[in-house]
């Protein structure tokens, strides 16, 4: 959700065989050979992922709103695309349709503003269990029933006011633009938390949840997400596991992947192969 992107987008990698979350900046000799992503690998995903095509423009805010963090997945005969509005005042969250990808016309907010909750003025949403397949379908997947979101949310106006926590939504019908129901205990993840971590401690960002069906963590579901510490700016990218989607656990100690300075955020995940790829 932070600006000032590099030309590459840096990638993490993942080995299946054994679970464990490989930066590709990160790698080094000491590592486990069995614990690493080979080169020729490395560079067949990124030969794979590259986008040297651009198309440009697709959707404008209107009235002068600020758009971003696009969330595109397949419902029956449609693409949908989950986005944030900003107008100057805090996030909304809204949806989009389209039949080609290329054009598309907006349907409705799904996250409004608020009063006197923990989310007034931020509600920034995201998909999530989506087929995370590279080629896949794009379709959602649901649990109890349920179509999932998580959103970042806070009290306060303004772009991003700290502090800023993680609450989860749900629907039974994604493709429409109507409120999605707010899980009643929200938040479930804050800077303020008992357990937060020093990378975490003053304000959480953008979320994305996956199901493992392996259960690779000894969890169904896995939150990636990145957030801010206190004092010097260093946005980091965390983990979390949950088996009910509500109730959610930090994973490990330290952050999955740093850079130790300026922003490391939005995490996206992908498969290609037997290789996991954080974007």
């Amino acid at each position: 959700m932070k600006r000032n992107y590099l030309p590459l987008i840096p990638f993490l990698l993942v080995s299946l065989s054994t679970g464990s979350f490989l930066s590709a900046q990160t790698l080094s000799s000491e590592k486990p050979p069995a614990r690493r992503v080979d080169e020729p690998t490395m560079q067949k995903i990124y030969d794979t992922i590259k986008t040297p095509f651009k198309y440009g423009v697709i959707l404008k805010g209107e009235k002068g709103k600020k758009v971003d963090c696009p969330s595109v997945f397949r419902h029956r005969d449609k693409w949908y695309m989950m986005y944030i509005i900003f107008d100057g005042s805090g996030y909304e969250t809204a949806l989009a349709e389209s039949v080609d990808l290329l054009e598309w016309k907006p349907l409705g907010k799904i996250l409004r503003f608020s009063q006197n909750t923990w989310d007034a003025n931020q509600t920034a949403g995201f998909i999530a269990l989506q087929d995370y397949t590279w080629g896949g379908s794009y379709t959602l997947g649901t649990f109890q029933e349920k179509y999932w979101l998580s959103y970042l949310g806070g009290a306060l106006k303004g772009y991003e006011t700290d502090p800023l926590s993680i609450g989860m939504a749900w629907t039974e019908e994604p493709f429409l633009p109507v409120p999605w129901q707010r899980w009643k205990n929200n938040p479930v993840l804050s800077p303020s938390d008992p357990k937060a971590r020093p990378f975490e401690n003053k304000t959480l960002y953008k979320s994305h949840i996956i199901e493992d069906a392996k259960r690779s963590l000894g969890h169904r579901f896995v939150m990636f997400y990145n957030a801010k510490q206190q004092g010097k700016h260093v946005e980091a990218i965390g983990l979390a596991v949950s088996d009910d989607m509500v109730r959610w656990k930090r994973y490990g100690t330290e952050p999955l992947i740093t850079a130790g300075k300026g922003i490391t955020g939005d995490p996206q995940i992908t498969k290609i192969g037997d290789v996991w790829i954080m974007f």
